[in-house]
């Protein structure tokens, strides 16, 4: 008799320190997944102008004007639909990776960064969807990163086009 109430004490025991980790758990999960209150502010490449665009002919190029337009937006609207956002986002990637690619910018380098920014899109919308959101912020810095890293590689495109095509006016 007394053996059992010995194994009944343990097993109350047990259980009691166990149910106490699980309200700790349920308790940063109801933390976690608060709504985001305001989305992450980014500060977008200055030299990328709308000049800039249409000397280098990027504003006939529609599919990333949209995506340029896309992207840039989402700081600036309302936290509760950034899964939508980035549904819509992840849509106009694909749509700018199936298009025809202006030559100057057809290259390596210019496709693989479009295809980061698409990864961090995917991850973005996974945080987003799971509601994890230190994450998901995270997540979005890093998106806005590999654009602006896109933006400038095709700034520098331009800029080594020029300096190739200056050279040889000066053989001649």
């Amino acid at each position: 008799m007394t053996r059992c109430i010995k194994i009944l004490s343990l097993c109350i025991i047990f259980f009691s320190c166990d149910l106490s980790k699980e309200e700790n758990k349920v308790e940063n999960l109801n933390n976690e997944s608060e709504l985001l209150t305001k989305l992450p502010k980014v500060d977008f490449l200055e030299d990328f102008s709308n000049q800039f665009i249409e000397d280098n002919d990027i504003d006939q190029w529609t599919k990333f004007i949209s995506f340029k337009e896309s992207i840039e937006s989402i700081s600036n609207l309302d936290p509760k639909g950034i899964t939508f956002y980035l549904d819509e986002l992840e849509k106009k990637i694909q749509e700018l990776l199936s298009s025809s690619i202006p030559e100057n910018f057809d290259s390596p380098p210019i496709i693989s960064r479009i295809k980061l920014i698409q990864m961090q899109v995917m991850k973005s919308k996974f945080y987003s969807e799971n509601q994890e959101n230190k994450k998901l912020e995270l997540a979005l810095n890093e998106m806005y990163k590999y654009y602006n890293a896109l933006l400038k590689r095709m700034i520098s495109f331009v800029e080594e086009e020029g300096a190739i095509t200056g050279a040889k006016e000066n053989q001649w």
